[in-house]
């Protein structure tokens, strides 16, 4: 339950933040994060694997999806070709995963230095929150919340308030979870004194219904989509998400 309640609200963050740049509401964003995570657990689960291991979207993998999204963006594709050359790139990273794995390649894991591993993270880190500077701006407020701008900022820091120092008076209580309920009750709380409806960029929205749900891949597009950029991103993907599990394995 607490692996849950970590992963859902994680999976959706990282779903509206790969999708909405690629032309995709939020709402339908945090549908698809929660949907791949559900998916990924169930698979990872009845494959068996590191006992006490939990399979979910990581932050390394998120910034180079979202590299990805760009990259094919850039090259002129609308949103329904960058939807089925992300479905593309997963599928052929999981392609490369098998491979990986058969050929014995999960052993050179006990090359790679902790430097390396230390330095690898970190800059991930780096990068998702230079990535999240602008929303933390309050971007997209309106004429009436324009002195209002601090709530966003002030969420923020309350929620990661709520992540460190939580656990130090409630051990039983992970920081994520103290954050989540922490940081939501405190914006609720800010919104219901401000002075109109809350900016639609601030809230994720209400999700949609299953019926709405479909697979995003469109064979007719594969034609038009740039092969060498879809292998070589599948290929750091695959090697990306290898290291990244084998790294988790390891501390397991």
């Amino acid at each position: 339950m607490a692996a849950t309640a970590v992963v859902l609200p994680q999976a959706m963050a990282f779903g509206v933040a790969l999708l909405v740049p690629a032309g995709i509401d939020p709402a339908s964003g945090a549908l698809a994060g929660l949907i791949g995570a559900a998916s990924l657990s169930l698979c990872s689960g009845l494959s068996g694997g590191t006992p006490g291991l939990i399979s979910a979207p990581t932050g390394p993998t998120l910034v180079l999806q979202a590299g990805v999204v760009a990259a094919l963006a850039g090259n002129g594709l609308d949103t329904a070709g960058v939807l089925t050359g992300m479905a593309l790139v997963i599928l052929l990273t999981g392609v490369f995963q098998a491979l990986i794995g058969l050929s014995g390649g999960g052993r050179l894991i006990k090359y790679i230095p902790y430097p390396v591993v230390a330095g690898f993270m970190t800059g991930s880190a780096i990068l998702m929150v230079l990535s999240q500077i602008d929303p933390l701006s309050g971007e997209g407020y309106t004429t009436a919340w324009s002195g209002w701008r601090w709530v966003v900022p002030v969420t923020a820091a309350f929620t990661y308030a709520c992540m460190s120092l939580v656990p130090r008076w409630l051990p039983m209580v992970p920081g994520t979870i103290a954050g989540l309920i922490g940081g939501t009750l405190l914006f609720q709380l800010l919104v219901q004194l401000g002075p109109a409806a809350v900016p639609g960029p601030w809230v994720i929205g209400t999700l949609p219904g299953l019926e709405s749900v479909h697979v995003g891949l469109e064979t007719a597009a594969i034609r038009e989509l740039p092969l060498r950029i879809i292998l070589l991103s599948s290929l750091a993907l695959a090697v990306l998400a290898s290291l990244d599990t084998l790294l988790t394995s390891v501390i397991a």
